[in-house]
């Protein structure tokens, strides 16, 4: 099971919900807007002040009707999708 890139999905457990960044079988890494950003990249070079995060695909649902709230949150993430948009090398596949 994968999620689709740009989807919404919630931790099981945690709570934790985000936008997909990208998702394998074993790995999802989402956007969790919630998660401030304490990565090594500043804010200008990652999807904005939130965090990747990545999870175990199976410890993960799909948020079928997502709050607007929440999308409005990660939309930062999401513009970073659009075609014309520069991508980062990690994320650049498509699912």
């Amino acid at each position: 099971m994968t999620f689709k890139t740009l989807s919404y999905v919630e931790h099981k457990e945690q709570g934790i919900q985000g936008l997909v960044l990208h998702s394998e079988i074993k790995d999802t890494t989402i956007y969790d807007p919630e998660c401030e950003n304490c990565d090594d990249f500043p804010e200008v070079e990652s999807y904005g002040p939130g965090s990747d995060l990545t999870f175990r695909t199976e410890d993960l649902k799909q948020i079928e009707n997502p709050s607007q709230e929440l999308i409005d949150s990660c939309k930062c993430a999401a513009d970073c999708f659009l075609p014309d948009a520069p991508k980062r090398p990690s994320y650049s596949e498509e699912n």
